[in-house]
Parts: structure tokens; sequence; C-alpha cells
């Protein structure tokens, strides 16, 4: 089995604090951002960014690939 190694990004696309909507149209600031990696190829196999609601609320997750930023 191979499970995938995780690191968090150092360099995200928008700057931490980013007004950003993800694909369902939720609107939240970008937090931070997981990467996961294969472990034999090395390569990314999956990029999770943490979104805060505006005005409070839980942080949820979404695809890094399905931000855009807003303003």
């Amino acid at each position: 089995m191979n499970v995938p190694k995780a690191e968090w990004a150092t360099e995200l696309p928008f700057p931490p604090g980013t007004l950003v909507e993800d694909a369902h149209g939720r609107r939240g600031r970008l937090m931070a951002c997981l990467i996961e990696r294969d472990r034999t190829t090395d390569r990314i196999a999956r990029q999770t960014a943490f979104l805060r609601p505006i005005g409070g609320g839980h942080e949820w997750q979404a695809s890094l690939d399905e931000l855009r930023a807003v303003g």
C-alpha cells in the first residue's frame, strides 16, 4: 500500500488571508494548503486548501486547483 507523504505548502498561489471562492461558490479566506505526494514517484497526488469563512464559522477544505481569487 502506497501511503502518501504530506507536507504543508510553503508557497501558495495567493497570499494567506486572500479572499477566494471554491468550486461550489463558497467564499472564504485561504489559510493554508496541505500537499500530499506519492511516496514512490514524489509526484503531487493532491493539494488541499483550508478555508475560513468570512465572519467566522467552521473552516472547510477544497482542492487548491479549484480556487479562484475574489475581488
